[in-house]
């Protein structure tokens, strides 16, 4: 990590996050790793916790999408959306 004002969490730091909090964390990373992203989040247990429910929604967003060269995700167009025909 460079240029980071707050200083990470790490394993063993006080005040410790609930290991509901940790588990959601390590469950998203591909062999339990928490990145540095994941650590200074957890300096803020309120703001660790929501990140966290974005990931959630992310994974149960069920429409796919597709990265363009303009830099931003986009529906494709012959995906249908729900409630039109």
């Amino acid at each position: 990590m460079s240029d980071v004002r707050v200083t990470p969490w790490q394993d063993g730091s006080f005040p410790a996050p609930s290991p509901e909090l940790l588990a959601g964390m390590k469950a998203r990373r591909p062999g339990g790793e928490l990145i540095g992203i994941d650590r200074v989040l957890l300096k803020s247990f309120p703001l660790a916790t929501g990140w966290n429910g974005l990931g959630r929604g992310r994974a149960d967003f069920d429409l796919p999408l597709t990265w363009s060269r303009a830099s931003s995700w986009r529906r494709p167009s012959d995906t249908p959306v729900r409630g039109r025909p």
